[in-house]
């Protein structure tokens, strides 16, 4: 989810609701790599077939 609202409260009932993540506008590209890196990290422990995916686009999904 992507919001100009950073209020703690509104932030955890997104994620309580559903959401994967939290990014708070506006961001700069370096803190949305990382929020990607991290999302794909995380789903490659339970999507075992991710990795192959990445590998075969060339992306390395350990870097």
């Amino acid at each position: 989810m992507c919001s100009s609202i950073a209020e703690k409260d509104k932030v955890t009932e997104a994620i309580k609701s559903g959401a994967n993540n939290y990014v708070i506008k506006a961001f700069n590209a370096d803190s949305l790599k990382i929020k990607v890196e991290s999302l794909i990290d995380r789903d490659i422990s339970f999507c075992p077939t991710l990795a192959a995916k990445l590998k075969k686009k060339g992306i390395n999904s350990e870097s």
